[in-house]
């Protein structure tokens, strides 16, 4: 593939509060206490790290069991090793979505092991990539839909059926488990594939993945494995019953002092919104930082008052403090982090030096530096990840055709359809509208100054018919704007078409589509392409420029 760098652009790459956070260090340093581009920022929190005492060989004693149960590369073995010697982690993650969810995830992936390279060689130690899979979370939606771009150039819009899954309505999604069903869903959803180099990999590994008695979390990790394993990525399921275990520290220490974490979390959000930023994350005034599986096994929040203790809303118990500390201690794999809390936990056990995130995970980060500092966990500096459109050559014809760039069409369809209208009326008519606007005004200035010498009084009347014919030249360009809108309408098929490729819906691509098509009709070498243009401290949007998609009756001249 080839690749053109296209910027941060606004539709599609980092803005806001994350934006800043990245481009401005002295920013990083002021609400993230410190920049991930900044190697004396880097050198000061590996030293912090260093300082911390790990639990290491218990926790790479879970995540090896983990990573080979779901059929990891030789490579991942050895990052384990080094993790278990010493080595610093970047870390990424996300929730476990149907046929790994959006490409962002798999963009995240590899940022990752970009960041982890770099920082390796930059800092002269060890550096491993860490995935962390949000099999905790209990959104379900959120993670059961996804879409594969069809050869008509629309989407298929894919969605697991919650009836395919047996779990409690509000069970998180590590614990829900695929049904018998599930074979047919997958070997029905693999038919809408495209042709190509991997299809036969991609189809094998889905039908690996999906099978009865699988959770979310294994499918989605399978999956990765299959594809990213090779870059020696640890994925972890925190959900599982011994790394919960791990996490029991933490817990306990949330849990003890519920009132001072909570004051901690709205006073740098106070903080937040002192800088000029909305905080990303409203908590209830009630709120802890907690969730808790209920006796039917759905996640409940965990809620705290000083005169009632510790309660869920659907629950009759209330628990005293020292009450809910000993829950937290029998039980850790009960309990779950909410999304605030989530990162400081998963850091109280990976020595982490990077987190790379999307936009929102940037934006959040801001309030949650003071659960670290409440939790005594060193806080990692954040990093942007990587973002990718791309785009097969017939589109790249289409576009060319029309004169028309990738940035262009990375926007919504209504604004493309009015810029390419403008661009046919440029095309046809050139400049004709101003000339003619230019050398009305010139003759009637010179007719308004002969006017006024010969008949004085009567310039008035030159100027009302150079008004009137403004008005005329007005209303004609309007004339010609409708005719060529309508010329642009009579293609609005293929408008829609290419636009459902590269900004579905008026989103960027990244977050709709699954990387799935894309491996099946590019092949492996479709991540290497990736990763090969990823550098960890420009985190620009970039345009892959690609082989035919396949795309059907897609016109291209």
């Amino acid at each position: 593939m080839r690749a053109q760098r296209l910027g941060n652009l606004q539709t599609v790459g980092l803005r806001g509060l994350a934006g800043k956070a990245i481009s401005d260090k002295e920013f990083a340093r002021r609400l993230y206490g410190g920049s991930a581009c900044e190697e004396a920022d880097l050198r000061q929190v590996a030293a912090r790290i260093r300082g911390r005492d790990y639990s290491r060989s218990n926790l790479v004693s879970v995540l090896r069991t983990q990573n080979e149960s779901w059929g990891c590369a030789p490579e991942t073995g050895k990052a384990l090793r080094r993790l278990e010697e010493g080595a610093l982690c970047v870390m990424t993650g996300q929730q476990a979505g149907i046929f790994a969810g959006p490409l962002y995830t798999v963009y995240k992936a590899l940022s990752a092991v970009a960041w982890a390279r770099t920082l390796e060689e930059l800092l002269g130690e060890s550096v491993v990539p860490v995935f962390w899979i949000a099999g905790d979370d209990h959104d379900y939606e959120e993670v059961a839909r996804v879409a594969f771009p069809a050869r008509t150039g629309f989407s298929h819009h894919l969605e697991l059926p919650r009836s395919l899954v047996s779990g409690a309505p509000s069970a998180r999604v590590a614990e829900l488990r695929f049904l018998a069903e599930i074979a047919k869903w997958a070997d029905e959803t693999v038919s809408l594939l495209p042709g190509g180099p991997g299809r036969d990999v991609v189809v094998g590994a889905i039908r690996e993945a999906f099978t009865p008695g699988a959770t979310p979390v294994d499918a989605f990790a399978r999956l990765m494995v299959a594809w990213l394993g090779r870059h020696g990525i640890i994925f972890v399921n925190p959900a599982d019953r011994r790394f919960k275990a791990l996490l029991q520290p933490i817990f306990s220490r949330c849990s003890s002092d519920p009132v001072g974490f909570r004051e901690a979390f709205v006073e740098q959000s106070s903080f937040v919104r002192a800088e000029g930023y909305v905080p990303q994350i409203v908590t209830a005034p009630e709120a802890t930082l907690l969730f808790w599986d209920d006796e039917s096994g759905n996640r409940r929040r965990v809620d705290f008052t000083p005169t009632q203790g510790f309660f869920w809303r659907e629950g009759a118990t209330v628990h005293t403090i020292p009450e809910f500390e000993r829950i937290a201690s029998v039980s850790p794999e009960r309990i779950s982090p909410n999304a605030a809390f989530r990162p400081v936990s998963g850091d109280s056990v990976f020595p982490t030096l990077v987190h790379v995130m999307g936009p929102g995970e940037i934006a959040y980060m801001a309030q949650v530096r003071a659960l670290y500092d409440k939790a005594r966990v060193p806080m990692p500096l954040v990093a942007g990840r990587a973002g990718f459109t791309v785009v097969p050559r017939e589109i790249e014809n289409w576009l060319q055709s029309r004169s028309l760039s990738i940035e262009e069409a990375l926007q919504p369809l209504d604004v493309w359809r009015h810029t390419l209208a403008e661009r046919e009326k440029c095309r046809s008519l050139g400049g004709r509208i101003s000339e003619t606007r230019r050398a009305l005004d010139e003759t009637y200035e010179k007719l308004e100054h002969e006017v006024r010498n010969a008949l004085p009084g009567m310039d008035a009347a030159v100027l009302s018919a150079r008004i009137k014919t403004q008005g005329l030249v007005n209303k004609l360009e309007a004339k010609l704007d409708q005719g060529f809108r309508r010329r642009v309408r009579e293609t609005m098929r293929e408008l829609e078409r290419i636009s459902s490729f590269v900004f579905p819906g008026g989103v960027p691509q990244e977050r709709v589509y699954s990387a799935a098509p894309f491996v099946a009709r590019y092949g492996e070498a479709f991540f290497a392409d990736l990763l090969s243009q990823i550098r960890p401290f420009d985190p620009v949007h970039t345009c892959m420029w690609a082989e035919s998609f396949g795309l059907d009756d897609l016109p291209v001249s």
